[in-house]
């Protein structure tokens, strides 16, 4: 039995469903009345919802709704069809001019991959993939859209807020996965996925921002919405190839609307630039791994 706060909304959650990932420092945790602990602890029921669900112990009603509701995506991710989720499944148009700058066999890192739309594309160019998403049910639809068309995509269940680069890329995507974890995890994350891309690197991040308020079906998973234009801040010492802000009317399966405004940039670490900003003396560290 699982010991959670008290709230007027428990009643309404069930924890007992199959495989369902509650994980976060001021989430639920497994086995205990403190409500003071300080380690995550994955609890593996309710499948689907770690790395979304976090609120503050002590608000007791705050976040219920959090656990109580999932993600549009989910449904989704559970169909036998294409990789659907997001675009129609196309991948994101940036890619289709990047890949061409890319060599082959390229080390490449999609961080919240959801269903596979950017990782599939990218393995089917010859580059080899890692894909990573806080849902079981993605990954799975990925291994399985990646077996049928014959690819080799290395997949990882995990929580991006916790993610442990154990090599460097040449390029890591983050798309549209970064203002669902709170600016906490975003901000030392962000530093890591530049310090973690090898020089003449690119990354690809793509955010909401707070220009327009969140739908409000996701209002309770958008936790850590980006300032408008501070994406761009964040890389004003890597060389910027492509910078954009939009707002987006999107579809989604079941004939979901939404308006998202979104900061989207293509940046390349190049050294030149580093030097510039820095200076010689405070370049930022690039990783060592036995295989850089």
């Amino acid at each position: 039995m699982y010991s959670v706060p008290t709230s007027p909304f428990a009643q309404s959650v069930d924890i007992h469903q199959p495989r369902c990932y509650v994980i976060g420092k001021n989430a639920l945790y497994s086995g205990s009345s403190n409500s003071n602990a300080e380690s995550p602890i994955l609890i593996p029921e309710c499948r689907g919802l770690s790395g979304i669900v976090s609120f503050p112990l002590g608000e007791n009603h705050s976040g219920w709704d959090r656990v109580a509701k999932k993600p549009f995506w989910e449904d989704s991710y559970r169909n036998t069809g294409p990789a659907n989720a997001f675009a129609d499944g196309n991948p994101s148009p940036e890619l289709y001019d990047l890949v061409k700058g890319l060599h082959q066999g390229a080390r490449v890192l999609d961080l919240g991959c959801g269903d596979g739309r950017n990782a599939l594309f990218l393995a089917e160019n010859g580059f080899d993939v890692t894909a990573v998403d806080t849902s079981a049910a993605g990954i799975e639809k990925l291994q399985r859209l990646a077996d049928t068309r014959g690819l080799s995509i290395r997949t990882e269940i995990h929580d991006i807020r916790t993610y442990d680069f154990k090599t460097t890329y040449d390029l890591i995507i983050v798309h549209g996965s970064l203002h669902l974890i709170e600016r906490d995890y975003w901000v030392p994350l962000l530093k890591d996925i530049k310090s973690y891309t090898n020089l003449g690197g690119y990354n690809v991040i793509a955010v909401f921002t707070d220009k327009i308020p969140p739908p409000d079906d996701l209002r309770n998973f958008t936790v850590g919405l980006f300032r408008e234009q501070e994406l761009f801040e964040f890389y004003e010492d890597w060389s910027i190839q492509l910078r954009q802000s939009y707002v987006l009317e999107d579809q989604h399966p079941g004939g979901i609307r939404h308006t998202h405004p979104i900061n989207k940039l293509v940046a390349r670490k190049e050294l030149q630039d580093l030097l510039n900003t820095h200076g010689t003396d405070r370049i930022p560290d690039t990783p060592w791994t036995p295989d850089s």
